[in-house]
């Protein structure tokens, strides 16, 4: 991966200290509203792991292009997609 495209990602993998339950968490991080004076909003996507309910690295990118392109769409917080969706269920 080229220097100028890491600079450029808005998704990372949180690691936890051990103390505080441990584990890898992917999150995503943008401006809301995209602005320069937008505030920062950080999106947990999940676990990353190996097994049920948790993430491999594509999935989890794949997930982040889908919340943001929904938040650019419709001009909504992209921490309001999880919340609608859990409401849908």
């Amino acid at each position: 991966m080229s220097e100028d495209h890491q600079k450029h990602r808005s998704d990372s993998l949180l690691w936890s200290p051990s103390t505080g339950g441990g584990g890898k968490s992917f999150i995503g991080r943008t401006h809301f509203p995209p602005e320069r004076r937008g505030k920062q909003a950080e999106v947990r996507i999940g676990p990353y792991s190996r097994g049920a309910d948790t993430w491999t690295l594509k999935a989890e990118r794949e997930e982040w292009v889908r919340i943001r392109a929904w938040s650019r769409e419709t001009g909504k917080d992209p921490r309001e997609l999880r919340k609608e969706e859990k409401l849908k269920v």
